[in-house]
């Protein structure tokens, strides 16, 4: 049925980001549609289109769907490093030897949800045992 594809789908890898890319264009679509517009972005497509509007809604979408990006990577990399911090206190209070209600007092005075809590929770346990480990074999 669908023979004249063979060969044109590409891998799983391409699937994924034809289907991402279909998505920015979309969340850019509807922005224009409700008169959502960066200035900024606007300018820059006018002067790389000369000031021919119709070029210019065209690099426009171009430059938002980059920003959206750059928007996402930025977001990511403070994500990355919020969890490593995270990961350093939670280490740095099994190493003090705190217990449950010193965690959770700590904890909830943070910003992070009760869904990571539980993973929080067992990663501090499991660094408890890890320090008490090396308690008992460096006696």
């Amino acid at each position: 049925m669908l023979s004249w594809l063979n060969g044109k789908i590409g891998n799983a890898s391409d699937v994924i980001r034809r289907q991402k890319e279909e998505k920015l264009y979309q969340i850019v679509l509807k922005e224009l549609e409700s008169g959502i517009r960066r200035d900024g972005l606007w300018c820059k497509a006018l002067t790389h289109a000369n000031f021919d509007e119709g070029q210019a809604k065209s690099e426009y979408v171009r430059l938002r769907i980059q920003s959206i990006v750059d928007e996402e990577i930025i977001a990511e990399e403070k994500r990355e490093r919020e969890t490593a911090a995270l990961h350093e206190k939670v280490k740095q209070l099994a190493a003090d030897g705190c217990n449950r209600k010193e965690f959770e007092a700590w904890f909830f005075t943070t910003s992070y949800t009760h869904r990571q809590y539980d993973r929080e929770y067992q990663n501090f346990l499991l660094n408890r045992l890890v320090e008490e480990s090396n308690k008992v074999h460096n006696r």
